[in-house]
């Protein structure tokens, strides 16, 4: 696979605002079913956000590293 670019400072003031974005629901405390599912569904929204802002392809995973 191929590596992707380093983080930017910008790349990463952009992961902080659409998690700032989502936050009631990425710090709800709460573990049931429906919040989990919830959580999923909003890390499956930040990389498609992040990448139509920064025109650089980033997944879940490399997006939850920051």
């Amino acid at each position: 696979m191929k590596r992707a670019a380093n983080m930017t400072a910008v790349d990463r003031q952009l992961i902080v605002e659409l998690a700032a974005k989502y936050k009631h629901v990425l710090e709800n405390k709460r573990t049931d079913s429906s919040i989990n599912e919830e959580k999923t569904e909003v890390w499956m929204k930040i990389p498609e956000e992040f990448n139509a802002v920064s025109g650089i392809k980033r997944d879940v995973k490399q997006l939850k590293q920051v």
